[in-house]
């Protein structure tokens, strides 16, 4: 989208040919995702896919007790 907008099109076109809206677009140039904000978001999905993973293994049951279990270190 900014380079989008840093090469002349206007917000409102590129956000139309892009089916979003322009309010988050203005919001998130107010208030730019910081470097712990996405290294918080890279460690979630990394932990999600664990436990998707654990979750689909076909040797185990994969019960709610054996996730957190898992994830929690045999603390659960």
């Amino acid at each position: 989208m900014k380079e989008l907008t840093g090469d002349g099109v206007p917000v409102t076109i590129a956000c139309r040919v892009l089916k979003r809206a322009r309010q988050p677009y203005y919001r998130w140039l107010a208030q730019p995702v910081t470097d712990a904000m996405l290294e918080e978001a890279y460690r979630a999905n990394a932990l999600l896919g664990f436990i998707e993973q654990l979750w689909l293994w076909p040797t185990s049951c994969g019960g709610s007790r054996t996730v957190m279990s898992v994830v929690c270190g045999g603390m659960a």
